[in-house]
């Protein structure tokens, strides 16, 4: 399993320590939620936490990260 924490404020997770890999079993699981959620909290104490996400782990691949802009100049009416 992959976890990682859900908050706004919190654009990179990774630097607060809110990204955990390769968890397997409830005990590592268990063990992460608290890991993630007290680094960020004392990394970032003003950020809001909404909780963390649990994911399958999926290797292999390739990550893509796509960002975007609206123009207000070549918006039509």
């Amino acid at each position: 399993m992959a976890m990682k924490i859900v908050s706004p404020q919190v654009l990179h997770k990774t630097d607060v320590g809110g990204v955990r890999l390769d968890l397997r079993g409830e005990e590592a699981v268990a063990r992460a939620f608290m890991e993630i959620t007290s680094s960020v909290r004392r990394l970032a104490p003003t950020a809001w936490i909404a909780g963390v996400s649990v994911q399958e782990m999926v290797t292999g691949g390739r990550e893509l990260i796509v960002g975007m802009s609206r123009d207000p100049s070549s918006v039509r009416s």
